[in-house]
Formats: structure tokens, C-alpha cells, sequence
């Protein structure tokens, strides 16, 4: 109301965050707030999704792609928002049990991406 002379920042949907590299579309996911924790970011752009897909050309679309056999590799968003999720109680059970080393254990039959 009255001279509003900003405009608020038009919110960056998961779906929007596709990229021409594997950097530019990291870099829109944590732009879109979608992962913050650096050592997420970190994790994420250390491992390429072009090793997981079948076409190349959109392994960089933020939506789920073929690997095969009926199978799909989630969009990249939900890769970052689980990483997110995963964080905290990692931190917590570093804290409580600070010499032993965490592992975690990924049952699944995808492509392995995010493990």
C-alpha cells in the first residue's frame, strides 16, 4: 500500500532450476534455497548427474529422467531436499557419539546418484 517502489523477489520454483552445466543448475537450486547447507552444495556438485541419466541432453533438467528398466532418477530437488533433511540428525549423532564414524544405509534400486 501506498509508493511501493521494490518489487519482491518472484520465487524460484524447484522445477525452474534446470541448468545448461551441472554448476549453473546447482547453483539454482541453492539460489532457490532449495539446499543451503554448503556441505550439502558441496556433495551435490561433486557428483555429476550426467553419469546417471540416459540422455545426456537433459541431465540437467530438474525433473526425473530414465535410467532404464522403468526405473527413474529423481529430479534433482528432491535429491537436495533430502540431503537437507538428512543433515541435522547426522550433526546431532556426530555430537553425541563424536568418535564414532556415522554410516548410513541406502536401501534402494535406483541409480545410486545420491548415495
Amino acid at each position: 500500500i501506498g509508493n511501493n517502489n521494490h518489487k519482491p523477489k518472484p520465487l524460484m520454483r524447484a522445477w525452474r532450476c534446470h541448468g545448461s552445466t551441472h554448476r549453473e543448475m546447482m547453483e539454482k537450486l541453492a539460489s532457490a534455497g532449495i539446499v543451503k547447507a554448503p556441505i550439502n552444495i558441496q556433495a551435490l556438485l561433486s557428483v555429476d548427474r550426467r553419469n546417471y541419466v540416459m540422455n545426456e541432453d537433459d541431465a540437467y533438467t530438474d525433473s526425473p529422467q530414465p535410467i532404464g528398466y522403468g526405473a527413474t532418477i529423481s529430479a534433482p530437488h528432491m535429491h537436495a531436499h533430502v540431503l537437507e533433511d538428512l543433515l541435522p540428525p547426522l550433526i546431532r549423532a556426530s555430537k553425541k557419539y563424536p568418535t564414532k564414524p556415522l554410516s548410513i544405509l541406502d536401501v534402494g534400486c535406483g541409480s545410486g546418484y545420491l548415495t
